[in-house]
C-alpha cells in the first residue's frame, strides 16, 4: 500500500511538472504566433502607407498583454524552480524520506532486518528532540552566537557537527536568524534557508519567504508563499505582508518584461504614431474637403463660361444676321441708286416726271438716311458688346493665373509627399532591425525551451529511479503502518497541490483567451485604420483627376474663346470694311444730294426760262 501511494505521488507530481511545461509551451507558441501577426501585420502597414504615401507607419508595436504574459511566464518558471528545490528539500530531509532511505541501506547492505527498529527509534528520537542543549546556550543560544561572533558561520556548523537532531539544528538556525535579522538580511535569509532544508515544515517555509523578500529576493519569496499547503496560518501583518510581496513581485515582473520588450518606449512610438496618422488622416480630409469645393468652383465657372459660350454664340448669330442685313439693305440701297440714275436720265429726258421723281428721291433718301441711323446705333452696340466681351477676356486670364498658382501649390504638396516616403523607407528599416531583434529573443526562449526539455529528461531519470526503489521497497516494508498514515496526509496535501495547479492552469487558459480576444480587437481596429486610409487616398484620387478633367476643360474653353476672339476680329475686320462701303455710300450720297441740288437749281432755272418764255409768249400774244 505505501508503494502504491508513493509511485501515486511520483506520478501526480510528474504530470504537473508537464502540465507546467505545456503551459510554457503555450504561452511561448502564443508569443510566437502573436510576433509574427504582429510582423505580419507591420510589413502590410508599411506596404499600405507607401501606397498612399502617407507619413509613417507603426512599426513595434507591443500590446499591453505581451509584456504581462511575459512576467507571467517569469512568474511559472521561478514557481517550477522553487517547486523542484522544496520537492528536492522533502524528498531528501523529511522524516518519512529519512526513514525510507534507512530501509533501502539496510536492505542493500545485507544485514539483518532486527537492527532497523532500533535504528527507527533513534530517527524517532532525534525527530522528536527540538529543545537546544545547554552546551550550546540553551534555549537562550549564547554560545552559539558568540562562537558566530568569532568565526561566522563555518564555526557554527564546526560546533554543530555532533548533533544529529535536525530539529535542533533548525531550531539553532532559526534563533540565530532572528538575532542577526536587524544587523544582516542576507545572512538571516540564508540561516532561514539552512532551518528550512535541516526541518522542512510550512511554517519554516513560510518564515524563509519573508526573510527573503527582506534580504531583495521577492520573485522567490513570492514562489515560496504561492506553495504553502492552504491550511497554512497567517497572522494579519503577515497577511498585509504577503499581499506586499505579491504586488512587489508582479511589479517587477512587469517592469522587468517591459524592459525586456521596450514597452513604454514602444508605446509612446506607437501612440505618437498613431496621433500623427489621425493628424494626417484629419489633413487628408481637409485636403479632400478643399479638393471638393474648388471642384464645385470650376464646375460653377464652368457652367458660367459655357453660359458665356451660349451667349457669344447667340451674338455672333444676331451679328451675322445683322451683317446680312446690312448687305441685303446695300443691295437694295445699290438697286435704289440704280434706279435713281435711270430716272435722271428719265428726268433730262422729260422734265414732266422730275416732280414725280424728286418726290420719291426724297422718299428714298429718308429712308436711307433712317437706314444709316440704324446702322450707326447696332454699331455702338456691337462696340459696347465688344467692350464686354474684352471685360469677359480679362476675367478669364485672371481665373487662370488663379489655378496656375493652385497648380504650383499642388506641386509643393507633391514634394512634401516624396519627402514623407523617404521618411517612411527609414522607418522600414528600423522595422528590419525589430524583427532581428526579435528573432534573437524567439532563439533565447527556444534555448530555454531546450534546457527545460531536458530538466525534463533528467526528471524521467530519477523517476526510473524511484520507481526501482519503490520495487526493492515493495519486498521489504510491511511494518511501516504508522508511516502510511502520514503518507496518505501527504497524498491529501498533493492532491490539494494539484488542484491548486489545475486551476492556475485553467485561468492561464482564460488569460490567453482573453489574450487572443485582445489581439483579434487590435487586428480589427488596425483594419479598420486602413481602410479609412485607402478610402481617403481613393477620394484624393478621384479628386485629382477631376481636377485635372476640370483644367483639360479650361484649356479646352481657352482655346474655344481664343478661336471666338479670332472669329470677333474677322467680324470686326468685315464691319470696317463695312463701315468703309457705307462711308464710300456716305460720299456717293452726298455727290448724288450736290448734283440733285444742282438739279434742282437746273430746274428752277428751266422754270424760270419758262416762265420768261410763257411771259415772252403772253407778251406777244397782247401785242
Amino acid at each position: 500500500m505505501n508503494t502504491q501511494t508513493n509511485e501515486h505521488r511520483l506520478q501526480e507530481l510528474e504530470e504537473e511538472n508537464e502540465l507546467l511545461l505545456l503551459q510554457l509551451h503555450q504561452v511561448q507558441e502564443e508569443l510566437e504566433r502573436y510576433y509574427l501577426r504582429n510582423q505580419e501585420l507591420e510589413k502590410r502597414g508599411v506596404a499600405l502607407n507607401i501606397n498612399s504615401n502617407a507619413s509613417t507607419s507603426v512599426h513595434g508595436w507591443v500590446d499591453e498583454q505581451v509584456p504581462e504574459t511575459l512576467a507571467e511566464t517569469a512568474r511559472l518558471n521561478t514557481l517550477l524552480t522553487t517547486q523542484t528545490y522544496l520537492q528536492r528539500i522533502e524528498s531528501t530531509r523529511a522524516l518519512n524520506a529519512r526513514l525510507g532511505n534507512m530501509l533501502i541501506q539496510s536492505a542493500s547492505q545485507g544485514g539483518s532486518l532486527l537492527s532497523v527498529p532500533g535504528k527507527l527509534l533513534k530517527i524517532w528520537r532525534e525527530s522528536e528532540k527540538d529543545a537546544i542543549p545547554a552546551a550550546l546556550g540553551g534555549k537562550s543560544g549564547d554560545k552559539v552566537i558568540a562562537v558566530y561572533r568569532k568565526g561566522g558561520l563555518e564555526a557554527v556548523n564546526g560546533l554543530l557537527t555532533g548533533i544529529n537532531a535536525p530539529v535542533v539544528k533548525a531550531n539553532i538556525y532559526t534563533l540565530l536568524a532572528r538575532q542577526l535579522r536587524n544587523e544582516d538580511w542576507e545572512m538571516t535569509a540564508r540561516l532561514a534557508r539552512l532551518a528550512y532544508e535541516e526541518d522542512p515544515r510550512p511554517y519554516r517555509l513560510k518564515w524563509l519567504a519573508f526573510r527573503l523578500y527582506e534580504a531583495g529576493e521577492i520573485a522567490e519569496a513570492d514562489a515560496m508563499l504561492a506553495l504553502l499547503p492552504e491550511d497554512t496560518s497567517f497572522s494579519d501583518s503577515e497577511l498585509r505582508q504577503q499581499d506586499q510581496i505579491r504586488y512587489e513581485a508582479s511589479s517587477i515582473r512587469l517592469r522587468e518584461a517591459k524592459q525586456k520588450t521596450d514597452f513604454d518606449h514602444r508605446r509612446q512610438a506607437v501612440e505618437s504614431q498613431l496621433k500623427q496618422l489621425r493628424q494626417e488622416h484629419a489633413t487628408q480630409t481637409n485636403l479632400a474637403i478643399e479638393r471638393q469645393q474648388q471642384i464645385e468652383t470650376l464646375q460653377r465657372e464652368q457652367a458660367q463660361l459655357e453660359q458665356e459660350k451660349e451667349s457669344l454664340g447667340k451674338r455672333h448669330k444676331e451679328a451675322v444676321q445683322l451683317v446680312e442685313s446690312y448687305n441685303n439693305d446695300l443691295a437694295i440701297l445699290r438697286k435704289e441708286k440704280a434706279e435713281l440714275v435711270k430716272e435722271i436720265e428719265q428726268f433730262k429726258q422729260s422734265t414732266i416726271q422730275k416732280g414725280e421723281e424728286n418726290e420719291l428721291l426724297l422718299t428714298q433718301l429718308h429712308r436711307a438716311q433712317e437706314e444709316l441711323e440704324h446702322f450707326h446705333l447696332d454699331k455702338k452696340r456691337f462696340e459696347q458688346e465688344k467692350n464686354s466681351w474684352a471685360k469677359q477676356q480679362k476675367e478669364i486670364e485672371e481665373l487662370v493665373a488663379v489655378r496656375d498658382r493652385e497648380i504650383e501649390k499642388l506641386k509643393q504638396i507633391q514634394a512634401h509627399l516624396e519627402q514623407e516616403k523617404v521618411v517612411l523607407i527609414k522607418h522600414h528599416e528600423d522595422a528590419r532591425e525589430l524583427t532581428n531583434a526579435r528573432d534573437r529573443e524567439i532563439g533565447e526562449l527556444k534555448q530555454g525551451q531546450t534546457q527545460l526539455e531536458q530538466e525534463k529528461v533528467v526528471l524521467a531519470k530519477h523517476h526510473e529511479k524511484a520507481r526501482e526503489l519503490i520495487s526493492a521497497r515493495d519486498r521489504e516494508i510491511i511494518e511501516l503502518k504508522q508511516i502510511q498514515n502520514k503518507l496518505e496526509q501527504e497524498k491529501i496535501v498533493l492532491t490539494k497541490h494539484h488542484e491548486k495547479a489545475r486551476e492556475l492552469i485553467s485561468e492561464r487558459d482564460r488569460e490567453v483567451g482573453e489574450l487572443r480576444q485582445t489581439q483579434v480587437q487590435l487586428e480589427l481596429e488596425r483594419a479598420e485604420l486602413a481602410k479609412h486610409h485607402e478610402k481617403a487616398r481613393e477620394l484624393i484620387t478621384v479628386r485629382d483627376s477631376e481636377v485635372e478633367k476640370l483644367q483639360q476643360e479650361k484649356i479646352a474653353s481657352t482655346k474655344q474663346l481664343e478661336e471666338a476672339d479670332k472669329l470677333a476680329a474677322a467680324r470686326l475686320k468685315q464691319i470696317g470694311e463695312l463701315q468703309k462701303q457705307i462711308q464710300n455710300y456716305q460720299a456717293s450720297e452726298t455727290e448724288l444730294a450736290s448734283r440733285q441740288q444742282m438739279m434742282q437749281e437746273e430746274m428752277v432755272r428751266a422754270e424760270a426760262q419758262i416762265d420768261l418764255i410763257k411771259d415772252l409768249l403772253l407778251q406777244e400774244a397782247g401785242i
